[in-house]
Parts: structure tokens; sequence; C-alpha cells
């Protein structure tokens, strides 16, 4: 598999060392904060002038506050500059995405000094790390997330999930129940909302609890993966792929396989427009799933991933020669440790290959990036 991918950056945790793999050179970088604790990389971009944005979850050692850092790298994995963003009780990033003029954008949810939950945000740097502007966004209901997002011509396209509690009030003591959407918001590059959308598909007792990944395709609309629940138990949970137009329309929505025990993590189109979906299933164990859907978004396949006791499919990419590179994570046999594995498998979902990084400890794949000869795509 190693000579069919000119280069990988694969971002795990470990002592938080950033690992490049399979690349000529590879190298790690190893980052620290003053008073704080660097716990995890939560996201990444690479930049089309050859170097890597890298955003990481951190904890004050005084006041126990997790606020961003964003790091930016060169090719051959140096530190040009790492810089430190927020001030509420918690603030995570979800996806970097491109910004202006070498900037960036990131996404992600927070949780303010002045509130009790959390709201989604966008923060836009410049390409040296200075703060642009910062907004809030919390889709119009008691607390909302961005998860993920795509960049467009005039702005960026990002989504989530809003929640609304309500609270009945009985002889004895207050009960609440949240009620979740899933949402999508566009902006434009100086954090300026063009649209926003709630969507709440319901059908015999179901909701989208939350999108959790999107990408446009080559029409202009936008395809999302959701969760669908029911209300009666949440318990129950499944991939839902929903097609948005470019002004926050829906065009259909379709419950996929239908199993109620699956949960989505992310999803890809391939040069082709085929869709594969990625998340894992509870049953008896967890197990990885990948999902390759038809243009009607009906499974062309379906494949688990079930070595141990758990496993998670992440997310996958293209190789060159056409097969499905899909990465994740898997526990170890009767202990603690977390590992990373990947797969190649071809167009039929046929596996080829696996590979496997285990050192006996936690590690955790966040992100795996695809580079072609001195350009980053």
């Amino acid at each position: 598999m190693k000579n069919l991918i000119k280069i990988i950056l694969l971002c795990i945790v470990f002592n938080f060392t950033i690992e490049a793999l399979f690349s000529q050179k590879p190298f790690s970088v190893q980052l620290t904060h003053e008073n704080s604790i660097i716990e995890k990389v939560n996201a990444l971009l690479f930049s089309k002038d050859g170097n890597l944005f890298m955003s990481s979850e951190t904890m004050s050692t005084i006041n126990y506050q997790r606020n961003i850092m964003l790091s930016k790298l060169d090719f051959k994995g140096s530190l040009i500059w790492s810089k430190t963003y927020g001030n509420s009780i918690f603030e995570m990033t979800t996806d970097i995405l491109h910004g202006l003029d070498g900037g960036v954008v990131l996404v992600g949810e927070s949780y303010p000094d002045d509130q009790t939950s959390e709201i989604g945000f966008l923060i836009s740097v410049n390409k040296n790390g200075e703060l642009l502007w910062k907004k809030n966004y919390d889709g119009g209901k008691d607390r909302a997330e961005f998860l993920a997002g795509v960049n467009v011509s005039d702005g960026v396209v990002v989504v989530g999930k809003a929640e609304t509690v309500a609270v009945a009030i009985n002889n004895l003591f207050p009960m609440s129940r949240e009620i979740r959407y899933s949402y999508i918001l566009k902006s434009d590059y100086k954090g300026n909302t063009l649209w926003s959308k709630i969507i709440s598909f319901k059908d015999d007792g179901l909701f989208l609890s939350k999108a959790v990944d999107i990408v446009e395709d080559r029409n202009g609309d936008f395809i999302l993966l959701c969760q669908v629940q029911t209300q009666a138990n949440k318990s129950i949970s499944d991939f839902a792929v929903l097609k948005i137009d470019d002004k926050g329309n829906l065009i259909s929505a379709k419950r996929i396989l239908a199993n109620g025990n699956e949960e989505p993590n992310s999803l890809f189109l391939d040069e082709e427009e085929n869709i594969y979906l990625f998340g894992k299933s509870k049953d008896e164990k967890t197990s990885g799933v990948i999902i390759k859907l038809k243009q009607d978004y009906t499974p062309e396949w379906a494949k688990k991933i079930s070595r141990y006791n758990y496993d998670w499919a992440k997310g996958g990419l293209v190789l060159q020669n056409k097969n499905i590179l899909v990465y994740g994570t898997s526990s170890s046999k009767g202990d603690n440790a977390i590992d990373i594995f990947y797969l190649e498998l071809d167009k039929n979902g046929v596996l080829l290959d696996a590979e496997q990084i285990s050192n006996g400890e936690f590690n955790q794949v966040m992100g795996v990036k695809s580079i072609s000869t001195g350009y980053f795509n």
C-alpha cells in the first residue's frame, strides 16, 4: 500500500507527537505551550504554498480552561509559528477551512464564560496567525455546535447541530428534554451570515439529530452526512444522507441501512461522485462501518471492520490507483490500549491490505491528508 501514496500525513496522539507517515522524509514534531497541557490535534489543513495548519486542544494547568492552539508548519515539519485563541471555559476546533489571502477559518464549538451551553463559532486568522474576527452562532436555539465545513467561492458552509431544551413541570419536579436538529450555515469570508437553516426531517418518529460532515458536488449542491434518531429511544441511530441546494433548501433525504445501531463520522466523494460513508456500528461490540452508495443513495455495498471489542472507521480517501484508503482506531485485546489501523479496499469493497500502528499506548488518528508532488490537495 505504501507505494500508492506519495505523501500522507497521519496525526496521532502519543505524548503529543505528530507523525508524518509514508512520506519520502517522515518527520515528527512535539509542541509545548506555557502553563498548558496540549491534549490532542483536532483538525488539519494543507495550504497551497506547501505549509500545514494544525489546530490543537490545550488545557490550562492554572484554571483548567480549554482553548485552541493553531500551529503552522513547513513541508519538513519545522514550526513556523504557534498561537492560542479563546477566553472561554472550553473551545475546540472541529475543522479548518481556507480563508482569504492564505489565512484560515477555524470551525468549532465553545462554552463561553457567560453561558452554560455550547455555541458554534467561526474564527478567521490571517496567514501569520493574527486574529481577524470571531463570530458565535446558536442557530436560533438554546445551544449549537459546528462539526465540519467546506469552502465555496464566496465563503464557507458549515454544519453541525442545534438544540432546544423543553422543560415540563409535573407535581414533583421539572423535567427537561432536548430536541435536536441538523444545522447548516453559510458565511462570507468576513463572518457575515448569508443564510442558515435548521433541518427537521421527521418521519415515523425519526429526527435528524446532527450533521457530521459536508461535501460539495460538481453541481454546486451539498451532500450532508447526518445522524438520524428516534424520539422514543435515542439509542437508536442510523446514517442519513441529505442533498441541499446552494440556498440551503432540502432537495432529498434518505436513511441508510436502517439497522438502528450505526453512528456516522465522515464522508467523501470520489471523482465519479460515488459517496463513501464512514462510522461505527454498536451491537454486541462496536465495529467500524464503511458504505458505498449508488447515485440514488442506496447502498452498493456495506462492510464492517470487527477485530476486537471496539473498532471505528474515521474516514478515507482515494489512492492513486483508484482504490480506497480507510483509516480508524481499534482497541487491543484485553487492555485499554488504542491502536490505529488503515486498510486498502478496491471499489467493490474487497480488502486488499491492512496495517496497524500499535505501541501499547493510547493512539488516535485525527486526520489523513494526501499530497501530490509540489502541491497540497
